[in-house]
């Protein structure tokens, strides 16, 4: 009974110990942490915006290709639709514009699917070299992300440094820093 006591002792010292170590070590090394919300800098940088602008640029022009496509279906289809018109050669060509309309728009769906996500990928290699920039520039040792899917379920406010990324950001994107 007296070596269990004794020996309950000692592990309450060795823990003491140890927590004691643990709060001096922590307090001791000074690491600069801080967060953004990844989502608002990505939305915010200029780049993405830049970029987003030409996709839209490109999705538009498609988009009157298929527009005119469809509008010659529609007259293909007003004529088939009187019967003085109506005769197999222009069914057969209107069955091959239709086939053509559909092939175009699945062509057209499947590039700007890939388009989107070629900018979108360029946008977060440009982004993340910035964020590393920033860091080392302003000696941090931890720039955390969050975005609402659980990774920083809390964080104080003074530790945000979002709108100080997205401001960095857009002066590298744009050559001045």
């Amino acid at each position: 009974m007296l070596n269990s006591i004794r020996s309950l002792r000692i592990a309450i010292i060795a823990l003491f110990c140890f927590t004691a170590f643990i709060l001096f070590y922590t307090l001791q090394t000074n690491t600069k942490t801080a967060y953004i919300n990844i989502t608002e800098v990505f939305n915010q940088f200029d780049l993405k915006k830049q970029l987003e602008k030409k996709y839209t640029v490109t999705k538009n022009a498609r988009d009157k290709v298929l527009d005119s496509l469809k509008f010659n279906l529609q007259m293909l289809n007003t004529k088939l639709s009187d019967p003085k018109f109506r005769n197999d050669t222009l069914l057969v060509y209107f069955n091959l514009k239709k086939e053509e309309f559909y092939q175009k728009n699945g062509e057209f769906e499947k590039d700007n699917q890939n388009y989107s996500t070629q900018l979108d990928s360029e946008v977060l290699s440009q982004l993340n070299q910035y964020i590393k920039d920033f860091g080392k520039e302003h000696k941090y040792d931890y720039i955390l992300g969050t975005d609402g899917n659980g990774s920083i379920m809390y964080a104080v406010d003074n530790k945000d440094i979002t709108k100080e990324i997205v401001e960095y950001i857009n002066l590298k994107y744009k050559g001045v820093k």
